[in-house]
């Protein structure tokens, strides 16, 4: 669902690492190519500024994706804006991560940080992520693998299982006495780890870290839904059965009996929800859920007056598809090419994305502009939306 022209650039930019996959999917990649040929002439500049930065993506393109590399030659007149810094990290990751033809898009697609780029990977994602093109997915994407250590598990103090009588992680003070203001439950997007137990989570990149991270800046006891990975192709796959709002991921269940569970509570309790990413989609699904269950027991009117208790704060996600009722405040960084990839994304599940969309006050959309070399990195919560959360509420004081 990632990309834009980067396709080929991708194609282009593949090393030996890649030969097998590609030879694997042949028949999946035709498809694909040709259908992100329809982009236009603009997505070929994109991918020639790529595929020439080493003799060796210069000579796999020509053996192994003529048709595109004598596309590129024939109609590039300007090279994409990226700068030689960017793509060249973008082909160094791109030679250590690869795992398929689509990791390696979104890597190449983030690698041209300026709004032709973002546009070409939403219109990429809306043709790849098409229906039509299940077959494809299918190959390159396959199977979600099923019963992920501690997928959909509520994570707390010391990066541990949530149990009875044990509490969320609060904030670090010198003094160890913290002030706690609230709880909220954070959901983490793809390729998170959980380093369950670890006396140092906090310092590892993982869902506790952020976890730590946002008790710090919001002095919030905070509350993991963790969001297990299953490696790059299966997350990615997942991430459109969340957009279609079909899923089978736990942490869309768990989510949801944790708000039906706040909201059935006489009186009903207030509950903010944390999202960044995958885990945007993820919270969209599980307030669909919990808004159709409602609405069958207590009829549409009394459900939306309920989901009003609910505020949800997103981070580099979807800008569409959060069904009315809840509150709304939504973090969007212009380098970050991830919102854009989802948005071409949902162009094709119209129903599931617009039926129900709430419109959220201008005030309550923070857009901004925060590069880095790798695009990847301006899609950081740790490092990218925390700090402009922070920026945007202030900073308070969380020690006594």
């Amino acid at each position: 669902m990632f990309g834009g022209g980067a396709f080929k650039a991708a194609w282009n930019m593949a090393t030996s690492a890649a030969k097998s996959i590609a030879a694997g999917i042949a028949t999946g990649v035709q498809i694909a190519v040709e259908a992100v040929q329809a982009v236009g002439t603009t997505t070929v500049q994109a991918a020639k500024s790529t595929a020439h930065i080493t003799l060796e993506a210069e000579q796999w393109a020509q053996t192994q994706t003529i048709r595109a590399a004598k596309w590129a030659e024939k109609e590039s007149v300007a090279a994409a804006r990226a700068s030689t810094r960017a793509a060249e990290h973008a082909y160094k990751a791109a030679r250590t991560v690869f795992t398929d033809v689509v990791a390696g898009t979104i890597y190449v697609a983030c690698a041209v940080e300026n709004e032709l780029a973002k546009d070409l990977a939403a219109e990429a994602a809306q043709l790849l992520s098409s229906p039509q093109l299940k077959p494809v997915q299918d190959v390159i994407l396959g199977k979600a693998p099923k019963n992920l250590p501690h997928d959909g598990e509520t994570v707390g103090k010391g990066c541990k299982e949530m149990g009875p009588g044990s509490g969320g992680v609060v904030p670090q003070c010198p003094n160890g006495k913290p002030r706690i203001s609230g709880k909220l439950t954070y959901v983490n997007g793809i390729m998170t780890s959980y380093p369950m137990g670890d006396p140092k989570a906090d310092q590892k990149d993982g869902i506790c870290k952020t976890m730590q991270k946002l008790a710090n800046a919001t002095c919030a006891e905070i509350v993991g839904v963790y969001n297990a990975t299953g490696g790059m192709r299966a997350d990615i796959g997942e991430c459109l059965t969340n957009i279609a709002k079909n899923s089978d991921t736990p942490a869309v269940d768990t989510l949801q009996e944790s708000m039906y569970d706040a909201l059935t509570k006489n009186p009903p309790q207030e509950m903010t929800i944390y999202a960044h990413s995958q885990g945007g989609l993820i919270t969209q699904e599980a307030l669909a859920d919990l808004k159709n269950r409602l609405r069958t027991e207590v009829g549409l009117p009394n459900a939306l007056e309920l989901m009003h208790h609910l505020s949800i704060k997103s981070f580099g996600t979807a800008e569409q598809g959060w069904p009315s009722g809840p509150n709304y405040e939504q973090f969007t960084n212009y380098s970050d090419p991830v919102p854009g990839v989802i948005a071409g994304a949902q162009e094709n599940y119209p129903d599931a994305t617009f039926r129900d969309n709430a419109l959220v006050p201008a005030a309550q959309r923070h857009y901004f502009v925060s590069p880095h070399v790798s695009p990847i990195d301006s899609h950081s919560m740790d490092n990218v939306y925390i700090n402009e959360m922070v920026n945007v509420h202030g900073q308070p004081n969380c020690c006594g």
